[in-house]
């Protein structure tokens, strides 16, 4: 589809209030589509959205994000394989809070396959650290998620202790049923300390 395609489509969506489910996963989007999509989560009634495996970047999920804080309908998002980093979770993190403190909350949020937990910005050696630890403090906000997919996301040792911390400071999403952090990059440490995680999730299944 490429942006072009997939403005077009987004343009049919937002006049046809029927349409609750968007999936626009592997289509050569980059974050040219931004304005569209801050367009269709503001302005739509749509409950579902999958833009996996596009390059959006932090740019586009900035976009995402600013859309997210006055969406009243969105329940899943997926974003997974976007190529943004703790940039693009920090805008993220933000727009969740934001999202939260209205009433509105996540049931299903796929951010796998990106570059949260890595620190790819050296301008700034701890940057890193507060998009992924500002991730986590507002996702524990969130009492009706449900999924969480947050593999493949270089988390590491670090990533476990600020999810713990999270959880410890303003308690795990009660509704959480299901929680992926594989192929994060774990040691037995971060293994304690995600194992630490899941005994305060009661209504966790996988």
């Amino acid at each position: 589809l490429g942006d072009e395609g997939a403005a077009k489509i987004i343009t049919s969506v937002l006049a046809n209030p029927r349409v609750t489910s968007l999936d626009l996963a592997s289509n050569r989007i980059t974050s040219e589509l931004g304005e569209a999509v801050k367009e269709l989560l503001t302005e739509s009634e749509v409950t579902e959205l999958d833009l996996s495996e596009n390059a959006l970047g932090n740019k586009g999920v900035a976009f995402i994000s600013e859309g997210i804080a006055t969406s009243q309908t969105l329940r899943a998002l997926r974003i997974n394989k976007c190529d943004f980093d703790s940039v693009g979770a920090q805008s993220l993190a933000n727009a969740l809070g934001e999202a939260s403190g209205c009433g509105w909350q996540l049931e299903t949020l796929g951010l796998s396959s990106n570059k949260i937990g890595t620190a790819t910005l050296k301008r700034t050696a701890d940057m890193h650290k507060t998009g992924a630890q500002s991730l986590m403090h507002h996702l524990a906000t969130h009492d009706k998620l449900q999924t969480l997919d947050l593999s493949w996301n270089s988390f590491g040792d670090e990533g476990a202790r600020l999810f713990l911390e999270a959880v410890n400071e303003r308690g795990p999403p009660g509704s959480l049923t299901s929680l992926d952090l594989s192929a994060n990059s774990l040691s037995e440490e971060g293994a304690a300390m995600l194992a630490e995680v899941l005994t305060k999730c009661p209504k966790l299944q996988s």
